[in-house]
């Protein structure tokens, strides 16, 4: 009986290294999850925008100049509202808001919690007599970089009351200018006192 043959195992050697469809796909996907994570973080970055947005005013410095110190009753108040932006966005309107108030030290009647009474008390008391929103500008984009001079030309009424100053009584005016928008704060200048004269006969 002859012996059954030997059967001949032919080595295979195993390599570690990566072949090119390998690596290729690993060069895909690399570049797929980066793609994928500068996507998540614009939007990430987009939406935080948004959100600051709502919660602060554009990005722009706004100032009043006016051409004298003082204004005469019935005349014009005369001067520049100046903007400089840093970001784009939509205006509503451009705008001032003048005030005048009457503040007077009156006494009255305060309920005192521990005599458990009314007692007279001096309080000051303030009461707007004059009140008017002028507008400069009606909807108007701008754009990041761009300045602007709106000029400025407000009648004082003749017939309002002039800047007075005691003691226990005065009338004062002020004015701001108000870069308007929607759907987050207005930008607006320091208030500005306005110095209001009697004509001069």
């Amino acid at each position: 009986m002859k012996p059954s043959p030997k059967l001949k195992i032919t080595d295979v050697k195993l390599s570690n290294q990566p072949t090119q469809k390998t690596k290729n796909q690993f060069t895909n996907l690399k570049s797929l999850t980066q793609n994928n994570h500068s996507l998540k973080n614009g939007v990430m970055m987009g939406f935080l925008k948004k959100f600051t947005n709502h919660l602060t005013a554009p990005d722009a410095s706004v100032q009043l100049r006016f051409t004298k110190c003082s204004v005469v009753l019935g005349e014009n108040l005369q001067g520049t509202l100046d903007i400089a932006v840093e970001e784009d966005f939509e205006a509503t309107e451009v705008r001032c808001e003048i005030v005048c108030v009457e503040q007077a030290k009156v006494i009255k009647e305060v309920y005192d919690v521990a005599l458990k009474r009314s007692i007279p008390q001096v309080v000051d008391q303030t009461v707007i007599i004059y009140n008017a929103k002028p507008v400069l500008s009606g909807p108007s984009h701008f754009a990041k970089g761009e300045s602007r001079s709106l000029p400025i030309n407000i009648n004082i009424p003749a017939g309002a009351r002039p800047t007075y100053t005691s003691f226990d009584h005065g009338v004062k005016w002020t004015i701001k200018g108000v870069l308007a928008v929607d759907g987050r704060p207005d930008k607006t200048t320091q208030t500005s006192e306005i110095h209001v004269i009697t004509p001069t006969i």
